[in-house]
């Protein structure tokens, strides 16, 4: 009796140390299964994805807003879009008046440096959505106020000046954005947005 209850003994620690602590495995379905076939996962297991199934589509960050009157700076220089607007026909009393289509941009700088800058139309680009680039159109500044037109004005320290871009463009432009420049060779450039 003692040797028989040794063997059962012995054969109970033999059965424990063979599970080792495992626990028993589960089994896998075939690869070709569907979720749905498959079940959910069980609790405290992590399901990963099926590497077939496409991650899902990033939205797009919202686009950027105008900044019609928002300073934007470039080495010390702030540049301002108050007013962007088309028209047909340039008045100017000595000169009468001259047709065409332009896109017409107003604009404040101020000098935020230490030193005086010389500001010109033709530091300006008007850029379309399309990627399009037009340049002022120097010829038509005779139609302008003096105290409207960019031609080679000298801006101080700390000082402003306000001014009207006129931009020969096709009818239908969208302007998207007006590049300005802070010098003629070797300056920083300001871009603002227009819409």
């Amino acid at each position: 009796m003692i040797v028989l209850g040794v063997f059962f003994a012995a054969g109970v620690f033999q059965f424990l140390s063979n599970l080792g602590g495992q626990t028993p495995s589960r089994p896998r379905p075939p690869a070709n299964t569907s979720h749905a076939e498959r079940g959910p996962a069980p609790t405290g297991v992590t399901e990963t994805k099926d590497p077939a199934t496409p991650p899902p589509a990033s939205e797009k960050p919202p686009a950027p807003a105008p900044q019609i009157g928002v300073p934007v700076s470039a080495s010390g220089i702030d540049f301002t879009v108050t007013e962007v607007s088309e028209t047909t026909v340039l008045k100017n009393a000595l000169f009468g008046n001259k047709e065409g289509h332009w896109t017409v941009v107003k604009v404040i700088i101020a000098n935020n440096t230490k030193e005086a800058a010389i500001f010109d139309d033709s530091l300006f680009t008007l850029v379309e959505a399309d990627g399009s680039k037009y340049e002022t159109d120097s010829d038509s500044l005779l139609y302008l106020n003096d105290d409207e037109e960019l031609f080679l004005e000298k801006i101080n320290p700390k000082q402003e000046r306000s001014g009207t871009l006129l931009f020969a463009t096709p009818e239908g432009i969208q302007p998207d954005r007006l590049i300005a420049e802070t010098k003629l060779f070797g300056g920083s450039r300001a871009t603002i947005r227009l819409r």
